[in-house]
């Protein structure tokens, strides 16, 4: 049986009069994405290299210098994987000591990149993480089935409809939007 071995690569760039901070085997490499409750969006992930020796405090500090946010009501979310492929987050803002013991404690392998959320609203900190709008946006983005849906066109006019319905079941009616902007139209003009 053939082995099968995965790498993963983190490139750092820097301009020509900067010069490259130390290499440290004790890191991790993260993907941050910021949450925008304004839009309810959730920002693509950037790549950024932390300590393992580091506190949840100190990554906190890390990431409000890198993206420009208060540290001090910073919620920081790790998505997880279980072994069903179900995916769930968990907040992690509060979890004392380093981030080695924090990611090994929720079963995560410190040697592959990190998932991370973060935000930095002084309301949304304050309610339990359950209630709050990040884990309504973050969960809503893992949740959400985006579908598009070509609808053939309908019967002409006078053409006859019939429909059975068995007992029980629920009835959908799909309008085009062609048909529903012809019916807007149509009662601007009376």
């Amino acid at each position: 049986m053939d082995v099968v071995r995965c790498y993963s690569l983190f490139l750092e760039t820097r301009t020509e009069n900067e010069t490259f901070k130390k290499y440290n085997t004790e890191t991790i490499n993260l993907r941050v994405s910021v949450v925008d409750f304004s839009s309810n969006v959730v920002g693509p992930p950037q790549e950024m290299r932390a300590w393992l020796g580091w506190t949840v405090e100190k990554l906190k500090q890390h990431i409000g210098e890198a993206y420009n946010l208060n540290s001090s009501c910073m919620r920081l979310v790790m998505r997880e994987k279980d072994y069903w492929s179900d995916i769930s987050v968990s907040d992690i803002s509060g979890v004392g000591g380093t981030l080695k013991k924090a990611f090994k404690m929720r079963r995560h392998n410190t040697s592959h990149t990190q998932l991370l959320y973060v935000s930095s609203d002084p309301e949304d900190y304050q309610k339990g993480f359950r209630d709050s709008l990040m884990y309504k946006c973050i969960e809503f983005q893992f949740n959400s089935i985006l579908l598009d849906i070509t609808i053939p066109p309908g019967p002409k006019a006078g053409t006859p409809i019939t429909t059975n319905r068995r007992k029980g079941r629920i009835m959908m009616k799909i309008i085009s939007m062609e048909e529903e902007n012809k019916g807007k139209e149509g009662s601007n003009d009376k």
